[in-house]
């Protein structure tokens, strides 16, 4: 067994302040001791609801070897420090402070990033289908490369990105990015389908002029008969 300062508030007694004639016995779990570096309140929080409610006594000395001592309410002093034991409910945010401390929280939230904006101005309109890629890096969470997604315009220079052509021009529920680790820049192509309409124009039929006659070579009576004409001509 251990014969360190805690040995004397032992709950078995046997120490300088509640002899026995008996030894010690195992009890399981015991009190182990720490000491407290800095200015510091004692708190304690229930495992068992059971025990929520109760008060612990804490035996020990100061810094200057003194009995530490609790006053009531009444006025009456009592032995060791006296620490309600709270339920893990009563705090809220997670952290366990003192009793007479407050915890001071804000509410705290992080804008969406679904705002794209072109260096030059863009020129396209509310409801467009564009198909997306990543020019450079990595395509964005939330985004697949090639997939057509729809313009929402905010101003000459910045748009959204929608699912759908009618949230586009409602601008409603945008395509929000999870993650824009690794991304660059984004191309964005029109994914129309386009007609173009070509029209031929053909020139005049060029004009020939003979200059010079063509030899005709009419059939002979070769061997007493007469050689056919060449065609057209009969």
């Amino acid at each position: 067994y251990f014969r360190n300062r805690l040995f004397q508030y032992h709950v078995n007694k046997g120490g300088a302040f509640s002899s026995v004639e008996w030894a010690w016995d195992d009890r399981g779990y015991a009190a182990t001791l720490m000491d407290i570096i800095q200015p510091s309140q004692l708190v304690a929080v229930a495992e068992m609801e059971n025990d929520v409610g109760k008060t612990i006594r804490v035996l020990g000395n100061d810094q200057n070897n003194r009995t530490l001592r609790s006053q009531l309410a009444n006025g009456t002093g009592v032995d060791g420090l006296l620490v309600p034991i709270h339920s893990q409910s009563d705090f809220a945010y997670g952290t366990i402070v003192a009793d007479d401390a407050t915890v001071k929280t804000r509410n705290v939230a992080i804008t969406p990033i679904n705002l794209f904006t072109s260096s030059t101005a863009h020129g396209l309109s509310s409801g467009q289908g564009m198909s997306v890629t990543a020019a450079t890096g990595t395509i964005p969470v939330a985004l697949e490369n090639g997939q057509t997604y729809y313009i929402g315009v905010i101003d000459a220079y910045k748009v959204q990105l929608f699912n759908d052509p009618l949230n586009a021009q409602a601008l409603e529920y945008p395509t929000n990015l999870q993650s824009i680790v690794g991304a660059g820049n984004l191309t964005f192509k029109d994914s129309r389908e386009s007609k173009v309409v070509t029209a031929l124009q053909l020139a005049s039929a060029p004009a020939f002029t003979l200059d010079t006659a063509n030899q005709i070579t009419f059939p002979q009576y070769i061997g007493g008969v007469l050689q056919s004409y060449p065609s057209p001509i009969n």
